[in-house]
């Protein structure tokens, strides 16, 4: 069967904009006027008339006739959006995803990220009672801090693909109907007027396991004894993602483990040929793909450096690998086109002194990043960082980026900024 679409509301915005527009941008399709079956309006007047050359009805008569149909709200007025895109989930029981034109409670974390896997304890977190439960949700929950439902998949990847499908929606409509959720009060919520996409936008894959440092800051420990069984394979979950929907814009995140050491790289790499793809990589070893893909503009590239000379590699990442790394991003650097980022991780005792941010800065000015990111040990809290060498050390680092005019991002709202301010 074609798709059939009831446009709701058949006042002079929906002449204005089915008329200007007969074929509406809209996720994840575009909405021609010919899949129109009918307008709804509460205008009783209007109804029985025809507009356009279909038949304006109630919504009682519309719902009847067109059980399957999507609903296109063409509605000029914001509130009266908000009023009728409302309506149609709590009275009428239109699932959320069948609506287009509304308004909606939103969340960039909910309309774009699957994550899969091994998460909360990629960085040796406080949610260790989690390691190995491999599962969809929606968003990292501040690494495993707040109880964001999951999906776990328990070795069946289409069941659970779907019920995170059925999930996500559901989070979403409560969210709009004022139903509590795990979502909020959530800084990331916002309200916004357009269609937040259908498709997915962000995919973070955190299954790849295995790594080749041993970082003060991971758990890395527990992840050499770690069952590999149950892991997520890439190829079916690409396949799912693919099947459902994918923006062509959309990005892949490979992190929670070294991309570049994994036995099954190459297969990985051959379904992201035509995408973005964002590298978690400690550049210890040098890959070609990812130079290709940022050479061609569609690579990100995030490394975790942490520190600016080789001693304070070796005691941050556990191994002397420091001029090896620099070489690989020196290399990763020369006609990129693609994004470069690089990590520091301010940790108290160990990287928290001038030779090590002043020689980081100059790295970062040679190699032409486009942003530092400042994050801390996510293992630790405020009271480890809230001494004067620290607190000292992160306000030097801010005022010499923003001296050589380098972008940066705060990764930690709650140690990093109370620190600074």
């Amino acid at each position: 069967m074609s798709r059939q679409v009831i446009f709701y509301g058949a006042g002079e915005h929906a002449k204005k904009i089915l008329g200007k527009h007969p074929k509406l941008k809209i996720t994840p399709k575009p909405l021609p006027l010919e899949d129109g079956v009918c307008f709804v309006d509460s205008d009783v007047k209007k109804q029985g008339t025809y507009l356009m050359g279909l038949p304006v009805l109630s919504i009682e008569e519309a719902l009847n006739l067109y059980k399957d149909a999507d609903i296109y709200i063409s509605i000029g007025n914001f509130e009266d959006k908000k009023t009728v895109y409302k309506e149609l989930i709590k009275k009428y029981g239109v699932k959320w995803h069948k609506i287009y034109g509304g308004v909606r409670l939103s969340c960039h974390y909910l309309e774009k990220f699957i994550v899969c896997g091994y998460h909360e304890c990629a960085f040796g977190g406080k949610a260790g009672k989690d390691c190995g439960m491999h599962s969809f949700k929606s968003c990292c929950s501040d690494y495993g801090k707040n109880a964001v439902a999951t999906v776990p998949i328990n070795g069946d990847l289409s069941r659970a693909f779907n019920q995170f499908l059925e999930l996500r929606f559901k989070t979403i409509e409560n969210i709009n109907l004022g139903i509590p959720t795990k979502c909020d009060n959530c800084i990331e919520l916002k309200e916004i007027m357009d269609d937040p996409p259908n498709q997915f936008y962000y995919l973070i894959y955190n299954e790849l396991g295995i790594c080749n440092s041993k970082c003060c800051y991971c758990n890395y420990k527990e992840r050499l004894g770690r069952d590999v069984s149950l892991d997520v394979d890439f190829i079916e979950l690409m396949k799912l993602v693919n099947e459902y929907g994918f923006d062509k814009e959309g990005i892949v995140e490979l992190c929670n483990g070294e991309i570049t050491i994994n036995p099954h790289k190459q297969e990985i790499y051959s379904l992201l040929r035509d995408k973005r793809v964002m590298f978690l990589t400690n550049g210890l070893v040098y890959d070609e793909f990812i130079q290709k893909k940022l050479l061609d503009g569609t690579g990100i590239i995030n490394i975790s450096l942490d520190c600016g000379t080789r001693e304070t590699f070796i005691k941050v990442k556990g191994i002397d690998g420091y001029n090896r790394v620099i070489n690989n991003l020196k290399k990763y650097s020369s006609g990129k086109k693609g994004i470069f980022n690089i990590k520091y991780i301010v940790l108290p005792t160990i990287n928290d002194n001038i030779k090590d941010i002043d020689n980081f800065i100059q790295l970062c000015l040679e190699l032409k990043v486009d942003s530092v990111h400042i994050s801390h040990n996510l293992c630790l809290s405020y009271k480890d960082y809230n001494n004067q060498q620290t607190i000292d050390a992160v306000k030097y680092f801010i005022e010499r980026l923003k001296k050589n005019s380098l972008p940066y991002e705060l990764y930690s709202k709650n140690i990093i900024e109370k620190l600074l301010y």
